[in-house]
């Protein structure tokens, strides 16, 4: 009995270019997927770096002008240069200040912030690009002039990972010791910050002061405006505790 080879039918050749079109997507779209993932890394890894250096600049400037007070800030007074922030996350926004003690320190006003701005940041160029939004934490110390208008002296800028979730409150624990205590007072100052996933980026200060000096920690509570409060913790010395905390914001 003859036999005869069969030849290969268009249909055959068709799904095998289906397969084979279908195996090329897959790949295709781990290859976007590992891509996307290694520059999160990058810029997480990158930020991690850049957060201890917001870390260091803003305890330094702790440690040469002294505190007299920690407060929130809404958007109305630190947005005098006209920041451009997204509308969309307005009331997102999260800020610290801080009021330097030192008397001769002209630029006596800090004020750390989380935002969502309607720039992409680029980390590696540190210059604004394109029209993508991204979540910015920045940290600006100067002051206003006779006229009232703000006057930056320095600024640091920097990207967040991922979508910022900044749910928990901005809170200051620290303690006030009773009157000829050898124990130096310390306060920890912590904006808390956190991705989609769960991860934490919180910026955690910490601040040493003498039992003696002055030091205010303003809750905001009595202020109608959209701002994060700020949680006061307070131990020790309960008359030294009371006289530290102020229910309003900070003007």
């Amino acid at each position: 009995m003859r036999k005869y080879n069969r030849g290969v039918s268009i249909v055959e050749i068709l799904l095998s270019i289906i397969i084979i079109g279908l195996i090329l997507i897959v790949l295709f779209n781990m290859l976007i997927n590992v891509r996307n993932e290694d520059q999160n890394n990058q810029i997480q890894s990158q930020f991690v770096l850049n957060q201890a250096q917001f870390v260091e600049k803003i305890e330094e400037d702790f440690v040469n002008y002294g505190i007299s007070s920690v407060s929130s800030c809404d958007v109305m007074s630190v947005d005098m240069q006209g920041y451009n922030i997204n509308e969309k996350y307005r009331n997102n926004f999260k800020c610290l200040r801080f009021d330097y003690s030192a008397p001769y320190l002209t630029d006596n006003i800090g004020y750390l912030m989380v935002y969502n701005y309607n720039f992409r940041y680029d980390v590696n160029h540190k210059e604004l690009e394109g029209k993508e939004d991204t979540w910015m934490i920045r940290y600006i110390r100067g002051h206003f002039d006779a006229g009232g208008e703000w006057q930056t002296l320095n600024s640091l800028m920097n990207e967040i990972p991922g979508e910022a979730i900044l749910d928990d409150k901005p809170y200051v624990n620290y303690n006030r010791s009773i009157a000829n205590s050898t124990y130096s007072d310390a306060a920890a100052i912590v904006l808390p910050i956190a991705n989609a996933e769960g991860e934490h980026y919180d910026i955690y200060l910490s601040y040493m002061m003498n039992s003696t000096s002055g030091f205010t920690c303003y809750t905001g509570q009595n202020s109608s405006a959209s701002y994060a409060p700020v949680l006061c913790n307070c131990v020790g010395d309960e008359a030294k505790c009371n006289a530290s905390k102020n229910n309003g914001m900070k003007r």
